[in-house]
This record gives structure tokens, sequence and C-alpha cells, in this order.
């Protein structure tokens, strides 16, 4: 019996034009997108690529992988479907448990091999563009086969997957699933690990790249906090935290009471999430007499919002408040305190400030100005719903 693939095959319907968009897009930008420098334009493009045009033809490689595994042990194929994200083939033969449980394992092992070869054709591409598509096609093969299509499987969907692990032949059973966890640990340690995701970013920033490979010279010419620091805040703008934490412990070994050590370690905490460590930061911070009125604003601001992520309102706005006093013509804090107002059941208070906030022209944040026009509408509806 074939597998239920209807909800998977009416996706096609979907698939067609989105796959005719996105071959249309990329003849569209195609110079832009196979230039030295990647843009975050390019690399949704290049997903859309994988996802739409390349992904399709993993899952055809997929099911002639299982139709080569029936060739190989002396059946032929009775029926073969393929339908972009979906498949199945048909032996005209029942064989026996061992060689079942090939023919089952064999698509996923060629899409497997596909992944893993992109992955090592990576290593040695050198365009920024070539690199970040041949790493989505990696994840998407490997990731795909071994995380998704195996919960699908499981899921009691259909699939390659739960056949193999219902079935009794132990001696095959066990070196599938152990290299199926190695791939899935291999998948979330490329997704997730700093390591990979450095590389990743030197392959495809080629002008970041260049300033580390600086400032890493620079620590190795003279290795003071300044320098330690300059790499440490380059590691932070990748979001690189772990590294960046490691630079920040060796200029805190040289200087630990420097001022831009402890901002710093008070913007690292509070990118982490370690907010009672950063409120600490901050305040030290605000204690120091020499703090210049720009940073202080910026110190108030940041320290408002660990105390809003804390749901510490009275805090938090205080904080806001104090902001606001040090910088009148700042719309900034006007917003935060009424974010904080609305997070506390103010809803009217908190939309007198949206209104102060959106009457200010200077913002230290450009992105908050978009967002008093939603802020203000979620607070009518919410309003409009409690009446």
């Amino acid at each position: 019996m074939p597998p239920n693939l209807v909800p998977f095959d009416s996706l096609n319907l979907l698939f067609l034009p989105l796959m005719a968009i996105t071959a249309l897009q990329a003849g569209k930008n195609w110079h832009q997108l196979w230039d030295a420098q990647i843009t975050e334009a390019d690399r949704q493009l290049l997903q859309r690529i994988v996802l739409f045009l390349l992904l399709p033809v993993v899952v055809l490689l997929h099911e002639m992988g299982h139709v080569a595994a029936i060739k190989y042990f002396g059946g032929s194929v009775r029926e073969f479907h393929y339908a972009f994200l979906s498949g199945y083939v048909i032996s005209n033969e029942i064989f026996p448990p061992d060689q079942t449980v090939w023919l089952y394992f064999s698509g996923n092992l060629v899409q497997i091999v596909v992944g893993l070869t992109a992955a090592v054709a990576a290593l040695f591409a050198s365009s920024p563009a070539v690199v970040v598509l041949l790493v989505y096609l990696a994840l998407w093969s490997v990731g795909g086969t071994v995380i998704i299509y195996a919960m699908l499987s499981l899921s009691g969907l259909y699939g390659d997957w739960v056949n193999i692990y219902r079935s009794q032949t132990w001696d095959l059973i066990i070196p599938i699933v152990a290299f199926q966890l190695a791939l899935v640990a291999l998948v979330l340690w490329a997704l997730y690990a700093e390591r990979p995701k450095l590389w990743f970013i030197e392959k495809t920033d080629l002008k970041w790249a260049a300033e580390k490979k600086r400032l890493s010279a620079h620590i190795m010419l003279e290795p003071s906090a300044e320098h330690w620091l300059n790499l440490a805040w380059a590691l932070y703008g990748k979001r690189l935290y772990r590294m960046c934490a490691g630079c920040l412990a060796k200029a805190a070994a040289i200087y630990p009471d420097a001022q831009p050590v402890r901002i710093l370690e008070a913007t690292l905490a509070h990118a982490r999430g370690q907010f009672k460590k950063a409120v600490t930061a901050y305040e030290q911070l605000l204690q120091a007499a020499e703090l210049s009125e720009s940073l202080r604003l910026m110190v108030l601001i940041a320290l408002g919002q660990c105390f809003l992520k804390q749901r510490l309102l009275d805090k938090a706005r205080t904080a806001f408040m104090s902001a606001g006093t040090l910088a009148p013509e700042l719309a900034d804090p006007h917003y935060y305190q009424a974010v904080v107002l609305a997070a506390g059941g103010r809803a009217a208070e908190a939309a007198c400030e949206f209104e102060v906030a959106r009457q200010l022209d200077s913002w230290v944040d450009t992105a908050l100005p978009g967002m008093v026009d939603r802020q203000l509408e979620e607070l009518r509806y919410k309003r409009k719903g409690e009446k």
C-alpha cells in the first residue's frame, strides 16, 4: 500500500508558483546575488533557492536511491511517485528483512550523502554566495531527513524511518540509529555552536573577517585591554557571545575597573539574558562620576529594559523617567514608559505616553517610531474588548 501523501501532494499547488517566483527573482538579482557582499535580502533569496529549487531535486534523488536499492537486490519497480516534497517507490517483489531495511534506508542515505557533500564543498568554496547556498543545502538535506522526516515518520504519518524502527533486524537498526543520532548532533552543533557560526561568518562576510583579522593582529603585537575590547565588541556584534566573553575576560584581567570594560560586561550580560548581573553592572556604572551624559542616558534606558524583562515595572518606569528627565527632547524614554504602563494594565496612561513619544522627533532606536502606531492600535483594541 502506498503511503497517504495527499496532504503533501496538495502543497505542490503552492510549490509551483513559489518555484517560478524564486527562479524569476534569482534571475533578476543574479549579479547582486553573486557579488562579494552578502546582504540579508541575498540570504533570504538563497534560502528560497534551496527550499524551492534545490530541495525538490534532493527529494527526487532520495526516491531514486530507493529505486537503485531495489535494482541492486534484483527487484523491479512497480510504482514510482514523486511530487517535489514527497514520494514513494513500490517494488514488485517482497525482500528479506535485512534487505527491506536497506531499501527503506537507501533514499535517506542518498539524501545524507548529498548534504554531507555540500558541507564538504562549502569548506573549499571561496564565493560567499556559494558558501551560503551549500551550507543551507547541507542543513536542509541532512536535517530534513534525520530530524524533520524522522519526526513525521515517528508521528505515524508515513515514512521510511518508522518502517526501519519497526523491523526486527537489530544488527542493522542499532548502527543506523546510532548514525542518525550522530547526524542529529552534528546538525544541532552546526546550528547553535559558536565555532561553526564563526567559520560561516568569516566565509560569508569578508569585510568583517578582514576587520577581525586586523584586530587579532593588533592583539598579537600589543595585547592591551583596548585591543581585547575592540575584538570583543566585534564578536558581540555578530552575537558570538561566548567568544566575546573570553576577550572581555582578557581585557578585565588587564584593567578590571575600566569604564569600557564595565559597559561591555553590562551589555553582554543583558544580551545573554543575565538580567540580574546586567542590573548590577549598570547600577555600578551610574555611580561613576565620570560617566558622560549621553552614556548615562543609554545606561538608564538599558537598565529600565532589564527591569522590564524581569517584570519589575516600578523600577523600570523609574529608570525610564530618569532618562526622560536627562533628555526631555528624546522620545525613547516616553515610549518605554508607555510599554511599562501597558504591561501594568494602565492602558489610558500608556496611550498618553505613546502620543507624547509620537510628537517628539528625536529617537535613539530608529526601529521604535514604526512601532508606536501598532502599540496604540493594540491598546485601542484591548480597551474596546474590556468594554
